[in-house]
């Protein structure tokens, strides 16, 4: 469900660039101008063509992030710089925390096994 709901958000993200870049200039200036309306507005749409589900409302609710962040990249060029920051800062804090756990999960298993050959040890 999750997975559908991010190909989704990531085709309607698609067809929403490709319908914007080749919008008239006075319908991209309201799409800037009035960023809530265009949001709920793609939102909704995703939730009604996905069929009203569960899956739909995943979507949807990643259609509006990702409408927001393209909307203020199109509206304030140099925000894309600062949401690649971002992005980068978010990765590095995922990557260290995977890392951490896994670290963790590693020991353990190395504890257990230890356990183990100590128990294989006293047997034999």
């Amino acid at each position: 469900m999750i997975f559908e709901s991010l190909v989704g958000a990531g085709a309607h993200m698609l067809g929403f660039t490709l319908l914007y870049r080749r919008a008239p200039e006075p319908v991209k200036k309201f799409i800037k101008k009035h960023p809530f309306a265009s949001e709920a507005t793609a939102a909704y749409v995703t939730y009604k063509v996905m069929g009203g589900s569960a899956t739909g409302l995943m979507t949807a609710a990643w259609v509006t992030i990702l409408t927001s962040a393209a909307l203020n990249v199109a509206k304030d060029p140099d925000a894309s710089a600062a949401l690649e920051e971002g992005v980068q800062a978010c990765k590095q804090a995922v990557g260290s925390g995977f890392q951490g756990v896994m670290g963790a999960v590693r020991e353990n298993l190395a504890q257990h096994h230890r356990a183990n050959l100590k128990e294989v040890k006293e047997a034999a």
